[in-house]
């Protein structure tokens, strides 16, 4: 009867460990990719399908995903898309440089993408480690958010550059 328990209780453990993903409501000032969900299809190479982001803004601040100037971790080769809900007032974009073009810096283009409110990213192998977003318009309202990127920098992972902008603002 023993064994029939500590079995039991292993394989309870494991289903519910099974059943357990990356969850949808992310905790704290950070999240990785897999909380804000995947739907099939995409564009990546990979063919795990594409992230999707919300994107909106609040008192001077953008909102990711519910987290006020939250780090994001995104993963080479990998296709995310950030609909930005306030996309004419405040144009969301990526940059090398904390607080982008109003701290000397440039938007980042390679892989990036853009039709109406929404900007797509397929992070290249050739990512830099960290990204920053930030408002074209009004300087600090990435805050001290950040993307971390990781992966391998070997292999193809699509994302040509793609800096030409079409219709509205995004992110």
């Amino acid at each position: 009867m023993k064994k029939l328990s500590i079995f039991s209780l292993a394989l309870f453990s494991f289903i519910l460990l099974s059943s357990c993903g990356g969850g949808s409501s992310p905790t704290g000032s950070s999240y990785d990719n897999e909380s804000s969900g995947e739907t099939g299809g995409g564009n990546n190479s990979g063919g795990l399908g594409t992230t999707n982001i919300a994107v909106s803004a609040s008192s001077g601040k953008y909102i990711i995903n519910g987290i006020t100037t939250g780090s994001l971790s995104l993963e080479k080769g990998m296709t995310y898309t950030f609909t930005n809900s306030s996309s004419s007032s405040h144009p969301f974009r990526l940059s090398q440089t904390a607080d982008g073009t109003h701290s000397g810096g440039s938007s980042y283009s390679l892989g990036v993408s853009y039709s109406g409110n929404v900007l797509t990213f397929v992070v290249p192998s050739t990512a830099p480690a960290t990204l920053y977003y930030f408002c074209t318009v009004h300087s600090g309202m990435g805050g001290s958010g950040s993307i971390a990127i990781s992966g391998t920098s070997g292999g193809n992972n699509g994302g040509g550059n793609n800096s030409g902008e079409s219709g509205g603002s995004t992110y």
